[in-house]
């Protein structure tokens, strides 16, 4: 990642470096629409450095990217319409200032709202990852606990509820959603109940079934949620 990130930034200055020098050298007289006009486009270049930072952090990793990516490809068109706008503006050179500031704040204002919005979509797209992952463990915790009650079955039929337990509970629906932590209380508190009635063949049956049931009905909530 990081020969990516100095090839990137040399790139960006590459490109900086040659509207420096087609505005330098055609841009005509400094008058101020020109320095109004290349200002607002020095700006979107500086704009990119913060934007980078919070879209892939200090240290780049697939995640960052993952999640960054949205934010970045908003700052690389706002700085491509910037730079034809920059340009078309400087050509001209006719043009009243103001109108100039107003172009040059508008394309600003949006960008700004659409990183902004970004940045909040990346936030909500963490927290839903975040629990997703959060439910992945509390599932993948409730398998293993049933896997290791198997040595204490007493018969292979217990033994084979054991193992179409497990599978059910791994191949739940990860979703998380507070309306579910009843449930899922439940689940766990029925497999605590079972562990001590294996020797039972009949309150353990009962108690499979129960089981069964409650992850069938979380199945179907989460069916539902979404």
């Amino acid at each position: 990642m990081g020969i990516n990130k100095l090839l990137f930034w040399l790139i960006i200055a590459i490109i900086f470096g040659m509207y420096n020098m087609f505005v330098f050298l055609f841009g005509g007289e400094r008058t101020e629409i020109f320095w109004w006009a290349y200002g607002a486009t020095a700006l979107a270049f500086v704009l990119l450095i913060p934007a980078y930072y919070i879209a892939y952090g200090i240290k780049t990793t697939m995640r960052n990217v993952f999640f960054g990516t949205p934010l970045m490809v908003i700052t690389s068109v706002y700085i491509v319409v910037q730079l034809i706008a920059g340009v078309v503006i400087i050509g001209i050179s006719v043009i009243e200032v103001r109108v100039v500031v107003v172009i040059q704040a508008v394309i600003l204002a949006v960008f700004l709202i659409m990183a902004l919005l970004a940045i909040i979509g990346r936030g909500m797209v963490q927290r839903t990852d975040a629990h997703t992952k959060e439910k992945v463990n509390y599932l993948k915790s409730l398998e293993d606990y049933i896997l290791t009650l198997r040595p204490y079955a007493i018969d292979p039929a217990t033994q084979a509820r054991l193992d179409s337990l497990g599978e059910s509970i791994r191949f739940s629906d990860p979703m998380s959603h507070p309306s579910l932590s009843d449930l899922e209380q439940s689940i766990s508190r029925q497999i605590g109940f079972l562990a001590g009635q294996l020797g039972n063949p009949a309150e353990s049956g009962r108690l499979f079934d129960e089981i069964s049931a409650l992850v069938e009905q979380r199945n179907r909530r989460c069916k539902m949620l979404k």
